[in-house]
């Protein structure tokens, strides 16, 4: 079925996602406690790895309590990428892709 996994592997400190058929990205979530938004959450994990899966312009983060931005990276074929607006920020970072 197409679905994103994420799991948690032994002495792996990251919570890792993939890109799966038909799922074009790995959604995010905010978990009480953890200071990041991650793409799963597994025990004692604070990051995730984001991934680009095709069709996919930019893979982003959402705003989480007491992060101040939101963590974006540049996927294939993006120019240009604005990261969001979170509570407590004043501006939202834009930032530059390959090509631009």
């Amino acid at each position: 079925m197409p679905v994103v996994m994420m799991r948690c592997c032994e002495g792996v400190p990251v919570a890792m996602t993939q890109c799966c058929e038909g799922v074009p990205l790995a959604m995010m979530r905010c978990r009480e406690g953890v200071r990041v938004a991650i793409t799963g959450w597994c025990e004692g994990v604070r990051v995730a790895v984001i991934q680009c899966c095709e069709g996919v312009g930019v893979a982003v983060t959402q705003c989480c309590e007491g992060v101040p931005k939101a963590v974006m990276r540049c996927c294939e074929g993006v120019r240009v990428a604005m990261m969001r607006y979170c509570e407590g920020v004043r501006v939202a970072v834009m930032r530059c892709c390959e090509g631009v």
